[in-house]
């Protein structure tokens, strides 16, 4: 009886929600169409954006957050999926039929579409006036209409148009709630309801508390998590109707989802989550406890399973009654090489780190700074460093650092090593020192140029790059001027074999070396390459200071763009079929094309 009370008094047909809705949209900005949209080939390993909103079911996930960033996981993979000129993304949805919608944050006035992602390929952005903070539609099918709450009002999609429902608030929204009567709201005041009979938010609980999220199971069922100043707490409607207090949290709580009137998640701050485990409330934390902004929870075959997304890159996943997951140390890694697909290492602050499937830092090599190195087997790395005008070799023998003065009259820039452990460093005024020339200063060019790069295909062959396109070849008794064609400052060098070898410079410029001469292979970007990789003529490999990548097939250029906006890459590495890049905010990229129709992928 009091459920029938509470539909007849607060809700009104379900009809009448459309009709309230209709008319024009008030939102601005016509639709803006992006055709010729595809996904950059390159599995996500690891990243340390700080992440706002996850859509999952038990097929894969949606995770989006900062810098416009937006992540598909499906069984093959993570995959960046870049959303059109957004700012920080704050929650995303996947409807049945494989339409991914993203929404957008920043600040009144910026352009912050919702943006929908159709199978074929398209993304279609919605320009909204107020930030977007929140996305979701029916809970008991998942499907369209699609509503989203702009500032103070709720918008919703039929797959066609977005229209304004005809009812808005003083107060900012945050969170929505949609059920077939009308949408739940939680304000920043407090948690109303918009139903179909008035078409206007009804006053249920304000009390000048700020409501973070809100989900439910029924129109008569709903949970919200906030409330006054201090009062972590989560909100339960009673049948008056009035939220009451069912759980004082021991941190901040940002999100709340609830499947049904025997499962719900909340989490929060500092690690914090919550399961409504039927009557009980079990508080569990995460580790490492990251602030968690975000929650997905539902059930497979009555098991229930979770996702809760927050800083740092932080993914943790709920199933058999524990969280499993992680979080990123936010590090920016530089120079990347490595032994095998499994086993990469890299720099960090002048320290070198192993990564095999998480970072560890080696020991510190004394007191130096570290700035490039190369690595002849596992836990065996040969590096340059500096302490104060002195440059220093340093080598790892899996336990300890053994530490060689090298010069304090040159720059070390670039190291190689053979596999006989036979070590060239390339430095400033035309200078390189060898362990094969018994660590004398030899010097490699003349007029001097300060070199940047140095490669080799055996200890009696050895190539350098450097200023004012200055090549020079090593044959294991004396080094030899090679012409390139160039006055351009070459930055590094790499190849396969004598045959192949690749040089780098300002400008975009691309070298080949073909075992006769250097010829030019045009200029695939226009900004300075700093960083390449190759494995034969035909697998060519270049990255640029501003995150562009290309790649050569033997006949010519082709864009790699990973699609990470204007964040810089640090590392290029492969090994085979297998290419890694390394780029800020800890991010690691193993090149690998997504599945077919990465949409319908969490869906089918």
């Amino acid at each position: 009886m009091m459920r029938f009370l509470i539909l007849s008094m607060l809700l009104g047909p379900a009809l009448l929600l459309l009709g309230c809705a209709s008319g024009s949209s008030t939102s601005p900005g016509d639709p803006v169409v992006e055709s010729d949209y595809t996904i950059p080939p390159y599995n996500v390993l690891r990243h340390g954006f700080d992440l706002e909103g996850v859509w999952a079911s038990q097929l894969g996930s949606i995770t989006v957050g900062e810098m416009g960033m937006a992540f598909v996981t499906v069984p093959e993979g993570r995959f960046v999926l870049p959303v059109p000129g957004t700012p920080d993304l704050t929650d995303a949805w996947c409807t049945p039929e494989g339409m991914i919608f993203v929404s957008t944050g920043g600040e009144e006035g910026e352009r912050n579409p919702i943006v929908v992602w159709y199978q074929d390929g398209q993304w279609i952005s919605k320009q909204f006036g107020p930030p977007v903070s929140a996305l979701a539609s029916a809970r008991a099918t998942g499907g369209l209409p699609m509503y989203a709450s702009a500032g103070t009002r709720v918008e919703w999609f039929d797959g066609h148009v977005w229209e304004p429902i005809q009812s808005s608030t003083s107060a900012g929204i945050l969170d929505i709630w949609p059920c077939v009567e009308g949408v739940w709201a939680a304000m920043q005041g407090g948690v109303a309801f918009c139903g179909g009979l008035t078409g206007a938010f009804t006053n249920i609980q304000f009390d000048g508390g700020w409501y973070e999220a809100i989900s439910g199971v029924a129109v008569d069922s709903v949970m919200a998590v906030g409330g006054p100043a201090g009062a972590w707490r989560i909100w339960k409607l009673n049948e008056a109707p009035e939220l009451v207090p069912v759980f004082n949290s021991s941190a901040r709580l940002y999100d709340i989802r609830w499947v049904d009137p025997e499962y719900a998640f909340a989490v929060g701050a500092e690690g914090m989550t919550v399961e409504m485990n039927g009557n009980d409330w079990i508080p569990r934390h995460v580790e490492p406890p990251v602030n968690l902004k975000g929650v997905a929870a539902w059930k497979q075959n009555n098991e229930r399973f979770a996702m809760a997304v927050g800083d740092s890159g932080g993914i943790f996943c709920f199933a058999q009654g524990q969280w499993t997951g992680g979080s990123s140390p936010k590090i920016t890694c530089t120079e990347l090489s490595g032994i095998s697909p499994s086993l990469l290492y890299a720099l960090n602050d002048g320290r070198v780190m192993k990564y095999d499937g998480q970072w560890q830092a080696l020991p510190q090599a004394g007191t130096l700074a570290l700035h490039d190195f190369c690595c002849l087997g596992e836990d065996t790395v040969v590096a340059v460093g500096t302490q104060g005008i002195d440059n220093f070799l340093a080598r790892y023998d899996g336990a300890i650092w053994h530490i060689q003065w090298l010069s304090s009259m040159e720059a070390a820039h670039d190291i190689w090593a053979a596999a006989d452990q036979n070590i060239f460093v390339a430095c400033d005024h035309g200078t390189v020192y060898s362990s094969a020339w018994s660590w004398a200063p030899m010097n490699a060019v003349q007029p001097v140029q300060h070199l940047r790069g140095i490669w080799g295909s055996s200890p009696t062959s050895v190539y350098v790059v450097g200023a004012a396109g200055t090549i020079s070849h090593w044959d294991g008794s004396a080094w030899t001027a090679m012409s390139s064609g160039t006055d351009v400052n070459l930055t590094a060098v790499w190849g396969s074999a004598d045959d192949n070898v690749v040089a780098v410079g300002e400008a975009g410029l691309v070298l080949h070396f073909d075992g006769v001469s250097w010829v030019s292979l045009g200029s695939p970007l226009t900004d300075d390459i700093n960083m390449l990789w190759c494995d034969g003529p035909d697998n060519i490999w270049v990255t640029g200071e501003y995150g562009h990548v290309n790649h050569y097939d033997g006949a010519g250029w082709e864009d790699r763009n990973p699609q990470l906006h204007p964040i810089a890459l640090t590392g290029i590495w492969g090994q085979g079929e297998d290419l890694f890049i390394l780029a800020e905010y800890d991010v690691l990229l193993r090149y690998q094309p997504p599945p077919d129709d990465l949409a319908k992928a969490l869906v089918r």
